[in-house]
């Protein structure tokens, strides 16, 4: 039982946890701001050009990250329609990979575009809701 490994572990591990865990995490990652980022020039500008800088960062990403969900969404999409599986040890749906990577990136999507109006607005999104 123990002397060999377990039948389609690789597979499972390449097609499914790395894309699961990689792209349903950086949505995550942007909230708390914990992406790595080099500041040296952008904390040395004044407050309304990091502002700017910001916002226009943010929206190139937002456009970026939707064409990445658009094209995945579809890609695993047809992988499902299609019926396609791995050739690797085990047949394994290909489809589910992709769409890991679809919804992460959709996530990231929404949680910069959300960052995107609360600049344009200089809303503080983490700031406390005082109760009435």
């Amino acid at each position: 039982l123990f002397a060999q490994p377990l039948r389609g572990v690789y597979e499972i591990n390449e097609m499914y946890l790395l894309s699961a865990v990689v792209y349903l995490s950086i949505a995550q990652a942007q909230r708390f701001n914990e992406h790595i980022a080099v500041t040296s020039i952008y904390d040395r500008m004044p407050a309304l050009a990091q502002r700017a800088t910001r916002i226009v960062g943010r929206a190139l990403a937002v456009a970026l990250f939707a064409a990445i969900a658009f094209k995945t969404g579809e890609m695993s999409l047809n992988q499902f329609l299609m019926g396609n599986m791995t050739s690797g040890v085990v047949s394994l749906p290909s489809w589910i990979g992709w769409f890991f990577v679809c919804v992460g990136t959709g996530a990231i999507t929404l949680r910069l575009l959300l960052q995107v109006v609360c600049d344009i607005l200089n809303v503080d999104l983490h700031a406390e809701v005082s109760q009435p």
